[in-house]
């Protein structure tokens, strides 16, 4: 994955820093609609392991994924004139996929769950 990064830490703090530090680097652009638009989903996954005091043979272990997706735009003539048709399709699409995802899953009755049609919902 672009910009992938794996950072061990030890403390809330740290954990805060590199949020901070990811958010800072997020590639943001103009459109016709938003003056701040996020043109890329971000995931922040921290993996978790605890143990008892004294008893590191019980360890626990926890993902949890923080998700800010970049949001949909609609195309206009405005962003077909610019270099943001490209991008924007890619954004709409995978925010599609997963939208599609978790209708099936929702639905439960789906024997097939198309988790493997976007980089996105392989992820999560």
């Amino acid at each position: 994955m672009n910009g992938l990064n794996k950072q061990q830490v030890f403390s809330f703090e740290q954990a805060i820093l590199l949020m901070n530090y990811g958010e800072d680097h997020r590639v943001y652009k103009e459109t016709s609609i938003h003056e701040h638009s996020s043109r890329s989903h971000t995931i922040f996954r921290v993996y978790m392991e605890s143990w008892p005091r004294g008893n590191v043979h019980h360890k626990k272990y926890s993902m949890l994924n923080l998700v800010d997706l970049a949001g949909s735009e609609r195309l206009n003539e405005f962003d077909c004139k610019t270099d943001h048709l490209g991008e924007t399709g890619h954004i709409n699409k995978s925010l599609f996929v997963l939208s599609n995802v978790i209708n099936k899953l929702a639905e439960g009755k789906s024997v097939h769950i198309p988790y493997r049609d976007s980089k996105l919902t392989r992820i999560l």
